[in-house]
């Protein structure tokens, strides 16, 4: 046997010998150690996972395939579809979305940040900074253990008024419609305070010559920690706080303040921030 011939068969000895992962192991039952596939999948999440304390970096994937099987043919199909492909409710994007469920408020302050920082992705001005863990908590009901406290205490920490008080935020109470609009209104105010506001008389706001009344006939039942939010002007001297429920809820003349919110009006609420949409992040 000549040499070239020997060095062939030690190549192809040695070749399957790999093959079998070396000690007669079939390569269908070898370690996942040795699966060149399943180390590249361990790469990736890694790579992905937001580490604590910086801002999740969006999972837009505009052909994702959405198979929840629970949301077709109602209001909030498109945004919630919208939402999911861009990663505001993390990575899930199949089974039940359960879309008349309630929604925690810790839930929807980190679905709120999240789909923040993904539509402003290029505007760092725009971003809500992740409480690091050395920040201070805010709320007593908030600790630094609560896996939703970066966000909860980002929003705070950026000037945010989301609290039910200055020293409690209620994570696990379900959102009600009045607080969603008025988290929503601190968030579009851009850390400013609140206006004042009067009793709900007196909200009228002049266009076009006319008056425009936020005129739900149920008004008078907001909270009054709430008024401002109602006093937010949208630039044309009408309520944005209207102009936003007619976004959520349509053409409605009764608002149900104290109403628990839906996982389905969330994601129809969260769908337009400040002027910018999932949609338009898709390229839609």
């Amino acid at each position: 046997m000549n040499l070239r011939t020997s060095t062939l068969l030690v190549l192809v000895a040695s070749g399957l010998a790999a093959c079998s992962g070396g000690s007669g192991q079939s390569q269908a039952t070898a370690s996942p150690q040795a699966s060149p596939t399943v180390a590249a999948t361990a790469t990736v999440a890694t790579a992905t996972a937001p580490a604590a304390g910086t801002t999740p970096a969006p999972t837009l994937n505009p052909t994702a395939a959405i198979h929840y099987t629970d949301i077709a043919g109602i209001f909030a199909e498109n945004a919630i579809k919208q939402e999911a492909q861009l990663g505001v409710f993390g990575n899930a994007t199949s089974g039940k979305f359960n879309p008349y469920g309630t929604v925690p408020r810790s839930e929807y302050v980190r679905w709120l940040v999240v789909a923040n920082n993904i539509y402003f992705k290029t505007q760092p001005d725009k971003q809500i900074r992740l409480a690091e863990a050395n920040s201070d908590s805010t709320f007593v009901d908030v600790p630094k253990s609560n896996p939703d406290f970066k966000y909860i205490q980002g929003m705070v920490n950026s000037g945010f008024v989301i609290g039910i008080d200055k020293k409690h935020f209620a994570p696990a109470r379900p959102l009600t419609r009045e607080e969603m609009i008025a988290i929503l209104m601190s968030r579009d105010a851009n850390s400013s305070a609140l206006p004042n506001a009067g009793p709900p008389s007196t909200w009228n706001y002049s266009s076009g010559g006319g008056t425009l009344s936020v005129d739900f006939t149920d008004r008078d039942k907001i909270s009054k920690p709430y008024w401002g939010a109602f006093q937010l002007n949208n630039g044309w001297g009408n309520s944005l706080a209207l102009q936003e429920i007619k976004r959520i809820y349509g053409n409605t003349k009764i608002f149900y303040p104290q109403k628990t919110v839906t996982r389905g009006d969330t994601a129809v609420a969260l769908q337009v921030i400040d002027q910018k949409s999932a949609a338009t992040t898709l390229g839609l």
